[in-house]
């Protein structure tokens, strides 16, 4: 079963302004994990993400006190590279050079979506396969995406939250 959970990415880390949802968004997982077994719990976070402005990651916390394990699962700066994965702010920089309609820009952004997404599985996917316990934590513009994706590769999906703090 994998468990999703969509939240703004800003409530994801503890940063140097403090901010609640952090706060929040760690007690709801804390409060999720003592009804449920997890084997993993992977995040749209990377390596690349962690910089002066980042004290501590809300999944990787959780998962270091709790014993699960954990995996950064969106691409890094050389994998995006390497799997032509552009980005929103690349795309919105190709709109203004090809003069594409929103309409465009959206379908360009949907196929960038689906090769995240790809790749996010695959992660997951090195170590867990559809009978493994996986909570995911994503960005909210994933959920409906992400659970078709997991649903027609055969896992059992069931978004648990959509953590909308503003």
């Amino acid at each position: 079963m994998v468990y999703l959970i969509g939240c703004y990415h800003r409530h994801q880390w503890f940063g140097i302004s403090e901010s609640k949802h952090p706060v929040e968004l760690m007690g709801y997982i804390e409060d999720f994990l003592e009804n449920h077994e997890i084997d993993l719990i992977a995040e749209e976070f990377n390596e690349d993400c962690i910089d002066f402005t980042v004290k501590k990651v809300v999944c990787a916390e959780v998962s270091n006190k709790h014993e699960i394990d954990h995996k950064y699962i969106e691409p890094t700066y050389d994998e995006r590279v390497d799997h032509e994965i552009l980005g929103e702010d690349a795309l919105l920089k190709k709109q203004k050079e090809n003069d594409w309609s929103d309409e465009e820009l959206q379908k360009h952004i949907d196929e960038d979506f689906a090769k995240r997404e790809r790749f996010w599985l695959n992660t997951i996917e090195e170590d867990h396969d559809t009978e493994s316990d996986i909570l995911v934590v994503c960005g909210n513009a994933h959920i409906d995406s992400f659970s078709n994706l997991l649903n027609q590769e055969g896992y059992e999906v069931d978004n648990i939250q959509n953590f909308d703090l503003s």
